[in-house]
């Protein structure tokens, strides 16, 4: 029995914010006939502690025969939304055990039941319920938006001295009219000044002046640094591409890819800019309008101004209180044409956008077939719509914007040809108290429209709101991954400690014992895209029950499109079954790679180790770091047992994994291992090339179960059975270029394939016949059986029985393997 190991009994937990606790089983594998203890710890990633939950640590002891021990970690509830977040838990200091190579750590998944912005603005989360834009929605979005400590501390700060510049507007209206109606009065009457010397006076008020503006001027520069408008966008931006993430199969097929960009390029600017920010400033000239009517009504006493004027002091107030029902009235009624036109113009310009992604996704289709005239003449339409639509809108928004200023110049007509009447035939009224009241008003109409341009901003912004809802509450997986790993883990639990109650003397651990098993899967297409992925079947499949032992090659085989790819998807945990069970001991971590070759935009070095976790990559971020192949990420250790630990993504590994499958005998591809240079690696290297390069990264990131895709699709073959080998060792020695001298430590590895070449079914430990059995009925309610039988690939009779439609003369023997080759070009997977 080798030595005991202590890790996480998964790779990742999800809990709920509702159920308050996260239990996270740490299991003992090995022997277990002595003591063992080690430390824990939590630690931030995207949840932070005292936030999302209570930060812990600790130690855990195993006593003698002890398989399991259980953390607890206390979830912080609230009822603010927020996307599904993430912490860490690490287990370190084991005393009487080995740590796991990879689940000395784990994630755990908090997820959020509230809706965005929250639940009592949107109710449902039905796709079918069409979200509208509102105020109402608009006001729950600005106090999730305040909820978060950067943005609530900039925008307070912001409005503070907001006010600041309101203050500053009040004392200027002050000094210019003491400084029109006193320091500059040339009249007879002689009026008392503050010092009783006009130069003093001057220099006073020039002083009062400039040394807030100065203030101002500090403020503003400061108020550049309260990450008011970043921190908002970064919170919707970061959050929409999270939700994706997470998305079900069904939500992530209702999802345009123009239309996310949009939203999370165009939408999440617009909301914030013209919306939260707008707000702010209407805050500001709200300010603005109180220190107008404090100066109204206090002017008369400051100025000592007599009875004879309080009619006029009245009139002024007039302006204040009729604005805002003149432009309430107006805008209730030109709302819905405005909001019209602005729905049209965002229609065509993502079909612009859709135009353009389109062009450029399918430019060698239309290459090929030399299509270019008819895709520009079709761009060309698609843009005149949406410049039509633009011009209508712009000619609504004119309009719109035309009448507070309208209202702004007839009264200043009315209020000068009365007033200046006044000012000429009875003195009633000073000339320092009509100009200044003349600017009042200019004010008020700047002010009023100012606001009534900001309320259209943020009308406008409706729509955007209405799409980032839409996105931010599609449906997610979460909860069904939940159901599936919380199943997992107790099956895990139970056939483990069955074994372990059985006694006896062992080699290998119960773990390592566990069986993949299927039972009794559906899976519903319908439920998803609409249509069932196959011909003439129904878009239900049912799968046969059957079990696999670990630490072999698995091969699934049959004629195309009957269910294979979909039967490897499900066992990787890419599509999560209407019904039934698909178990994979919970511990063992699954990697499902696809058959079309995937790169992101980074060093191919990088693309290489991207399926390792930060504590087994190597640190590469220049060229010279390439060059050292002892150079690992994580702690460094003292100790070379440790370091043998963290020598996954090393390049002296890479490199090894890369010969093994041939590639390193090509130099271009070795020059570009050894560039930082971020290419296109689809157009940079042949479609052979890529196939192999991800083949490699699975085999460099080490999963314990291995679900691949036709990995020989682009082999000869000769290349063909090297891959084979190559997963041969991978299988054998639990690992590809690890130390033989911690081979005891490591887990079984498996390998689960689809193939249609020889080497795929003669290399194999177990070869799967996977199959329709064809029934009759209504294709969209239709149940189909899918056989999932074990097949001997030399046995004409089983591959007759499997294949029955296939002539005999498409099956020929290999003298070399002395097994069964189906050549049918129907037989593909």
């Amino acid at each position: 029995m080798p030595p005991a190991i202590v890790q996480f009994n998964s790779f990742m937990y999800f809990v709920d914010e509702s159920e308050g606790v996260a239990e996270l089983e740490v299991m003992r594998i090995g022997d277990l006939s002595q003591p063992s203890e080690v430390s824990f710890r939590t630690q931030d990633a995207t949840a932070i502690a005292g936030r999302r939950y209570e930060a812990a640590s600790g130690r855990i002891a195993f006593a003698k025969g002890d398989a399991s021990q259980t953390i607890r970690i206390n979830i912080l509830t609230d009822a603010i939304w927020n996307t599904t977040l993430e912490f860490a838990v690490i287990l370190e200091n084991p005393h009487g055990a080995y740590l796991g190579r990879y689940l000395f750590q784990t994630r755990v998944k908090v997820m959020d039941e509230d809706r965005f912005p929250s639940s009592e603005a949107v109710p449902s989360t039905n796709p079918s319920d069409q979200v509208k834009g509102s105020w109402k929605l608009m006001y729950h979005y600005f106090k999730l938006n305040m909820a978060s400590p950067v943005v609530k501390s900039g925008t307070l700060k912001t409005i503070a001295v907001e006010q600041v510049h309101n203050l500053y507007f009040l004392l200027k209206l002050f000094i210019s009219q003491y400084l029109i109606d006193y320091v500059l009065y040339t009249g007879e009457q002689q009026r008392k000044l503050l010092t009783g010397n006009r130069e003093a006076d001057l220099i006073i008020l020039q002083v009062a002046t400039l040394l807030p503006f100065a203030l101002l001027h500090f403020l503003d520069v400061e108020k550049l640094k309260w990450k008011v408008g970043g921190a908002s966008r970064m919170m919707l931006q970061k959050s929409l591409l999270r939700k994706f993430l997470n998305y079900d199969e069904i939500s992530r097929a209702n999802v345009s890819e123009s239309d996310l960009i949009l939203a999370m390029t165009r939408d999440c600017h617009d909301l914030v800019g013209s919306g939260f920010m707008s707000a702010i400033e209407v805050l500001r000239l709200l300010g603005q309008l109180l220190c107008i009517f404090i100066y109204q009504v206090i002017e008369p006493f400051v100025f000592a101004r007599g009875e004879k004027l309080e009619g006029s002091r009245f009139l002024r107030l007039i302006p204040i209180f009729v604005y805002p029902i003149l432009i309430f009235v107006f805008m209730e009624c030109r709302v819905s044409r405005a909001m019209t036109v602005e729905r049209s113009c965002n229609d065509k310009r993502r079909q612009v956008i859709n135009r353009v992604s389109r062009t450029v996704g399918n430019y060698r289709l239309i290459a090929d077939y030399s299509k270019r005239p008819f895709f520009v003449a079709w761009f060309e339409r698609t843009v005149g719509e949406f410049n039509k639509t633009l011009v209508d809108k712009d000619i609504v928004f004119k309009n719109n914007e035309y009448f507070a200023p309208w209202i702004t110049v007839l009264i200043l007509v009315l209020y000068t040809y009365f007033q200046g009447k006044a000012l000429v035939e009875t003195r009633s009224v000073t000339l320092g108290a009509f100009l200044t009241t003349l600017e009042i008003l200019k004010t008020i109409g700047n002010v009023y429209g100012g606001m009534y341009t900001r309320m259209l901003d943020m009308q406008d912004v409706f729509g955007a709101l209405a799409r980032i809802v839409m996105f931010m509450n599609f449906r997610v997986d979460l909860q069904a991954r939940q159901r599936a790993s919380l199943k997992c883990q107790a099956m895990t639990r139970e056939l483990r400690k069955a074994l372990l109650e059985e006694g006896g003397v062992r080699t290998v651990p119960p773990a390592d014992l566990l069986k993949i098993k299927v039972e009794d899967i559906e899976l519903d297409f319908m439920r998803g895209k609409g249509t069932a992925p196959f011909n003439n079947v129904g878009s239900v499949l049912r799968f046969d029950s059957f079990e696999l032992g670990q630490g072999q090659i698995i091969t699934l085989m049959g004629p195309r499109g009957q269910g294979k790819s979909s039967l490897l998807k499900v066992l990787s945990g890419v599509l999560l079954p209407e019904t039934g069970t698909c178990f994979i001991p919970s511990h063992l971590r699954v990697l499902h790679v696809p058959s079309e070759p995937l790169f992101y935009a980074g060093s191919l070095f990088n693309n290489l180790i991207f399926g390792l976790s930060s504590f087994n990559k190597r640190v590469e971020n220049t060229r010279e770091s390439v060059a050292s192949k002892d150079t690992v990420v994580g702690v460094e250790s003292e100790d070379e047992e440790e370091d043998n630990q963290n020598q996954d993504g090393s390049v002296a590994r890479v490199k090894d994994i890369l010969r093994k499958l041939g590639l390193t005998q090509d130099q271009r591809l070795m020059a570009h291992l050894e560039s930082d240079a971020a290419l296109n690696w689809h157009e940079e290297l042949p479609l052979s090339q890529r196939h192999l390069l991800c083949l490699a990264r699975a085999f460099i990131s080490n999963p314990e179960v291995l679900c691949v895709h036709r990995p020989l699709l682009s082999c000869n073959e000769s290349q063909s059975y090297q891959v084979m080998r190559v997963m041969r060792e991978f299988v054998e020695k639990k690992g590809l270029e690890l130390p033989d001298s911690s081979i005891h430590l490591r887990r079984p590895r498996t390998v689960i394939m689809t193939s249609e070449k020889l080497a795929g079914m003669e290399m194999a430990d177990t070869v799967l016949g996977v199959r329709f059995e064809i029934q009759r009925g209504i294709w969209f309610n239709a149940r189909t059986q899918v056989n999932v039988e074990k097949v001997d690939a030399s046995n004409p009779e089983d591959v007759n029985r499997l294949f029955p439609e296939v002539p005999s003369q498409m099956l020929r023997r290999n003298p070399k393997a002395k097994r069964l080759s189906l050549l049918s070009s129907d037989s593909g997977v």
